[in-house]
């Protein structure tokens, strides 16, 4: 999961010109995502990384995946300048903040020297989706 994770992008980052790192700190013995965590951890950092692209003037993308015994949290931080542009009429953070909630967790947006975006989750969730 993390290496298509970090291809994905690389790949896509790249071509704007946009330096990319990301770090995982993930026990060997933690449990793995379930399958919808995974699709929605990969739709969440997706949305995320386009809207970086679109809107934020960013040349730094960092990501940090910390996976625990009960919790996954990822965050998503840039240096550009999307605090300082005004909201539009898109539906990204909507949708993002809807994954998080089918998840049973939240998303959190900070508008601070870039955009920070976190994701926290628990591993195991009873709740409909």
């Amino acid at each position: 999961m993390l290496s298509e994770l970090r291809q994905y992008c690389a790949k896509t980052l790249e071509p704007h010109k946009i330096a990319f790192a990301m770090n995982a700190n993930v026990p060997d013995d933690a449990q793995p995502p379930s399958m919808l965590m995974y699709m929605s951890l990969f739709k969440i950092v997706r949305e995320a990384i386009t809207n970086i692209i679109k809107h934020a003037k960013a040349t730094e993308v960092s990501i940090d995946i910390k996976i625990d015994e009960e919790t996954l949290r990822c965050s998503v931080a840039d240096n550009g300048q999307a605090g300082k542009l005004k909201s539009g009429s898109g539906r990204g953070l909507l949708s993002m903040q809807s994954r998080a909630k089918e998840l049973g967790g939240t998303l959190e947006v900070v508008y601070n020297n870039g955009m920070h975006i976190v994701l926290t989750a628990p591993l195991e969730h009873n709740g409909e989706c």
